[in-house]
Order: C-alpha cells, then sequence, then structure tokens
C-alpha cells in the first residue's frame, strides 16, 4: 500500500440532480408503473430539494376502471418554482 498526496477529488455526478437542473418551471417527469413510494421517485424527489427547486407530484389513475377500483399506472413529478 502506498499513500499518496494532492490528488484531486473527482466531482460527485447525479443523473438525478443533472436531470432536474435541466428542468424549467411546468416541465415534469412521468414514471409508468410508479407510485409515490418507489425508490427512483424519491430519488428525484430528493434531488428537487438538494436543487432548492419546488415540486409537486401526483398519482396517475386508469380512470377507465371502476371508481373504487381504480389503478394508478404512474406517478408524475412537475417542478413549480
Amino acid at each position: 500500500m502506498k499513500i499518496d498526496k494532492n490528488i484531486p477529488i473527482p466531482q460527485q455526478f447525479s443523473l438525478e440532480v443533472d436531470t432536474v437542473e435541466k428542468m424549467e418551471i411546468g416541465d415534469s417527469i412521468y414514471f409508468e408503473g410508479k407510485y409515490l413510494g418507489n425508490t427512483e421517485v424519491q430519488r428525484y424527489a430528493r434531488a428537487f430539494k438538494k436543487i432548492g427547486y419546488k415540486y409537486t407530484s401526483r398519482q396517475i389513475y386508469d380512470y377507465d376502471a371502476i371508481y373504487p377500483k381504480r389503478k394508478v399506472i404512474g406517478i408524475r413529478l412537475w417542478r413549480i418554482e
């Protein structure tokens, strides 16, 4: 083993943060077949918070199904500020 000195630390890269930074107010991301507690959705929600953007989310339902048994078919996150 060898100790190295003055080696720069590489920048961290986050696909989620990079994607969210490109969004403008009113833009949204759709996650097909996902729900609010899904890990992928939560990573993007954390990216919004980390950058300081405000967002809102809505579950998307299959409205062709009977109301009490409507099915979640995805989730959408919008940048609002």
